[in-house]
């Protein structure tokens, strides 16, 4: 079954995801379709899951949080240490499941590391996808400035709920990788983006 979701209230526990409804947050975009699936599903790359009612030793281990202390998202790794492709789960959603991907390589983008890209010289050159749209929906609210401009002084308030994950196909060299921005305790895109 498909779910489009854009939630709102961000929490860690996996426990209880009742499939509660889900509905608009603030800046978010048209939502993302998630696959609902089970605790032995594996998905092929670029395609995003849900999975509720997971037990935390099932999710492997933790390798990177955002925000570095207090609530918000965590990266787990089925499979630390090996090199192919696998299944990551995202955690710290408002609905209380994770979301499941597949990848040999996932980690989370700080704003303002893509500020430096998106609105420096590499960027200029590079077209816009979803979460570009996205941020930039995001970043009207809550920085006040134009799509062509970076966040300013407000960046601190963005980056509270906000963040992206870099999804690679394989270690080394990567023609291209998935995107997910994550907001206010949802996925709210997704995209591919290419050298």
């Amino acid at each position: 079954m498909i779910f489009r979701a854009i939630v709102a209230v961000t929490a860690l526990t996996l426990a209880g995801c009742s499939g509660a409804p889900m509905g608009g947050g603030a800046g978010t975009g048209d939502g993302v379709e998630y696959v609902e699936v089970g605790r032995n599903a594996v998905l092929p790359y670029g395609e995003i899951g849900r999975a509720c009612d997971l037990p935390a030793a099932r999710l492997g281990t933790e390798i990177a949080r955002y925000p570095a202390t207090g609530r918000g998202y965590a990266i787990h790794d089925t499979a630390p240490g090996q090199t192919g492709q696998r299944t990551f789960f995202v955690t710290g959603f408002s609905d209380g499941c994770a979301r499941q991907v597949t990848a040999a390589l996932a980690m989370f983008g700080q704003p303002e590391t893509y500020e430096m890209i998106r609105f420096g010289a590499p960027g200029r050159t590079q077209p816009l996808a979803a979460t570009d749209a996205a941020y930039d929906r995001i970043k009207r609210v809550l920085c006040r400035v134009s799509d062509d401009q970076p966040c300013g002084d407000r960046l601190g308030r963005l980056k509270r709920d906000t963040v992206f994950v870099s999804l690679y196909e394989r270690h080394g060299s990567n023609p291209r990788w998935k995107n997910l921005l994550l907001h206010d305790g949802d996925v709210v895109a997704l995209d591919i983006k290419s050298r």
